[in-house]
């Protein structure tokens, strides 16, 4: 019986394949072992005699992808085809969800495959089960043999119910994994049935969808058309081929690695019948013996695959944890911060068959999407919560990881409902230090992902916990930059405070060589020449001046100027490391009429800065723009500097991290924009649109 953990929301389900003796019930298991992914399946457990006739059951436990919502695992079990193994058989079908009937086509065996059917409908119909409705598969195996019944013959005695049957070399894996398909896709739609398996799930996808996933992630196949005729298959080294066409003709069937349990068996039991075989004693305490041997086996094995389950949990919990340390190591090595981030959140994701994932950060009171795999944008920023809020937002003061699955409710639903089927589970991770939360990462889990056991919250604050140590470290090194970056900054000025006082006395022993050259006799050109010159020297010395009282706290000199010079002094001063950094600055000149009450030097300064701030905020991104303009209202001058930062992120490209983390580092100060601004009585703002940021100069104007 399908045994069903809504709140795990696993599924447990029996498929057995019966049949006559020697009719290929174990080579079909070891088939499907062999062909399997090992990730799909565990160990297959055999209890077979020493000379590998199966005694007790074959027993191969394999795990499907999920389907909407539920973690499936199936029991697939093998039994006993020798006569005096009847108990065996009897009891293994107690509890069946499914049959996989498989006859022997030799015209020789027929009357074994008839006996083996008539025996599986009475053991059926002793345990509660009616073999006219139970999901069944038919088998016709071994085709290749020269002398066999006729496939209408079969079709027609044994396939009463007219359901899906198949011919079959099983040895050389032909109809195999096509039994198999058949065998899950009618088990699943009676129990989609039976169960309402994820009713009320949007967009949940339908069995024939999960077939295809299944039987391709578990056996890189894919079912062909017309599956009545030896099909046609395509194996793991990506070769194609049919049984009729001898794929593996000259190879036979490879033994896979499994358990095999070899218990000794007297001869006359093994190839005698039944009543050779209980005459020296109590047949009923012969069955009952063989009854819990069955039994044994089969707890023994179901408690093997929880053993590796759990093993498998441990391990991967192990690997959780410890990857935040090795994204550590790999920090202290003077690896890229981005590169380490990205790669242990990709980590991290295949650890939950994610196919896709984000990582948002907190920017003082904004968050910003740090990384994106498989997403074009973040949903959590364009839905709402119930307050009207946005979501990202909202989670961002959860108190605790986020397990939400299909038909769970909540605002969380809306994502799987806007995926339309291709999400079915949302994990989100908050990342926190003692001091504050840095953001949280999210993960997208597909229908085929297996769902979070229940008790999973205590590991995902773990990997919440490395995370945070990660962006910690990361932080470290950003703001290590930063401030090595301002002290050269620092440095810079001061070199550039010293050339100006030096350069003083010769900038005025060069005035006056001017003027001196000026009032003698010269051509018109050379004339013109000087003209020019001293234009420039007197333009810088007033400069020098500017910037020496601005330092020594002297009001600027402030009169009206022309902005159109001062905009094309910002492009001369910036052209070159702009070019560098790949980034575009678009000016629209003023009229020769605009001036502004300002200091040209000073002005320019604080222009320039601005640009170059801008420039930062684009470094790394292709695509930045940075626009200069002008307007004119009321006697006021309102000077924008407006970068595409936001719209040029692609966030594929490096350095967003940096910028999202800034916030804990040194940020870039506009204490020199303020003060200079102030001493033209004006203002300045800063605002943000969809592009990107904007700041805006005010001064007087005429």
């Amino acid at each position: 019986m399908v045994e069903i953990s809504h709140r795990e929301r696993v599924v447990r389900v029996k498929i057995v394949y019966y049949g006559p003796a020697a009719g290929g019930k174990t080579t079909n298991l070891v088939v499907l072992h062999r062909r399997a992914d090992p990730a799909r399946r565990s160990e297959m457990v055999s209890v077979t005699s020493t000379q590998d006739r199966t005694i007790l059951l074959d027993l191969l436990p394999v795990k499907t992808p999920s389907f909407r919502g539920y973690d499936l695992r199936f029991q697939v079990i093998a039994v006993p085809g020798q006569r005096m193994y009847a108990a065996s058989r009897k009891l293994l079908l107690n509890g069946a969800d499914a049959i996989v009937f498989v006859a022997n086509s030799a015209t020789d065996r027929w009357e074994d495959t008839l006996q083996s059917l008539r025996e599986m409908n009475q053991y059926l119909l002793d345990h509660g089960l009616d073999p006219a409705t139970i999901p069944m598969t038919f088998q016709y195996n071994k085709q290749d043999l020269p002398d066999v019944t006729p496939l209408e013959a079969m079709e027609r005695t044994l396939n009463a119910r007219k359901t899906r049957s198949f011919p079959a070399v099983a040895i050389r894996e032909s109809g195999v994994l096509e039994t198999f398909a058949a065998a899950l896709r009618s088990t699943m739609d009676d129990i989609s049935k039976r169960f309402k398996l994820g009713a009320g799930v949007k967009n949940g996808r339908s069995i024939d969808d999960w077939l295809a996933d299944s039987m391709r992630t578990m056996f890189a196949w894919t079912p062909s058309s017309g599956s009545d005729t030896f099909p046609v298959f395509v194996d793991r080294m990506g070769t194609s081929g049919s049984a009729g066409a001898g794929l593996r003709m000259n190879r036979g069937l490879q033994q896979p690695n499994r358990v095999a349990v070899k218990v000794p068996v007297a001869r006359l039991v093994e190839g005698g019948t039944p009543s050779a075989a209980t005459s020296a004693s109590n047949p009923l305490a012969a069955e009952a013996l063989v009854d819990s041997y069955a039994q044994a086996a089969v707890e023994l094995t179901s408690a093997l695959e929880e053993m590796r389950d759990q093993r498998d949990s441990v391990q991967r919990h192990l690997l959780d944890i410890g990857q935040p340390f090795e994204a550590a190591q790999s920090l202290a090595g003077g690896a890229s911060p981005d590169d380490v981030l990205k790669s242990l959140l990709m980590r991290i994701a295949e650890g939950f068959s994610a196919t896709s994932h984000s990582l948002s950060l907190a920017r003082g009171t904004k968050l910003v999407p740090a990384i994106l795999h498989g997403l074009r944008r973040e949903p959590l920023f364009s839905l709402l919560d119930s307050a009207g809020r946005p979501l990202a937002q909202s989670l961002l003061e959860s108190k605790g990881p986020i397990v939400h699955a299909q038909g769970d409710g909540g605002p969380l639903e809306q994502v799987l409902y806007r995926s339309e089927g291709s999400v079915a589970s949302v994990i989100v991770i908050p990342i926190r230090n003692p001091v504050q939360t840095l953001g949280f990462a999210c993960f997208y889990l597909s229908p085929s992902s297996a769902p979070l056991p229940a008790g999973s919250s205590s590991h995902l604050e773990r990997i919440g916990s490395g995370l945070a140590l990660v962006l910690e470290l990361v932080t470290s090194r950003i703001t290590r930059a930063r401030l090595e970056r301002l002290e050269e900054s620092a440095l810079v000025g001061k070199v550039s405070e010293l050339a100006l006082l030096s350069i003083g006395p010769a900038l005025d022993r060069f005035s006056t060589t001017l003027e001196k050259l000026s009032s003698s006799s010269l051509s018109e050109s050379a004339a013109s020449d000087v003209r020019a010159l001293e234009t420039d020297v007197s333009l810088a010395q007033e400069y020098r001046e500017a910037a020496i009282g601005f330092k020594g706290g002297q009001p600027p000199k402030s009169e009206l100027i022309p902005l159109g010079p001062v905009f094309q002094s910002v492009r001369a001063c910036t052209e070159r490391s702009l070019s560098r950094n790949e980034v575009t600055l678009e000016t629209e000149e003023p009229p020769p009429s605009a001036r502004v009450r300002a200091d040209a030097f000073l002005l320019r300064s604080v222009l320039t800065a601005l640009v170059e701030r801008s420039e930062q905020e684009l470094e790394g991104y292709g695509g930045g723009r940075i626009r200069l303009s002008a307007r004119f209202e009321r006697g006021k001058a309102y000077i924008l500097v407006a970068d595409n930062a936001a719209s040029a992120r692609s966030l594929r490209e490096p350095g967003q991290i940096a910028r999202a983390l800034e916030h804990l580092g040194v940020a870039w100060p506009l204490s020199f924009v303020d003060s200079v601004v102030q001493r033209f009585h004006g203002e300045w703002s800063v605002g943000s649109s969809e592009r990107g940021n904007e700041l805006t100069v005010i001064l007087p104007a005429q």
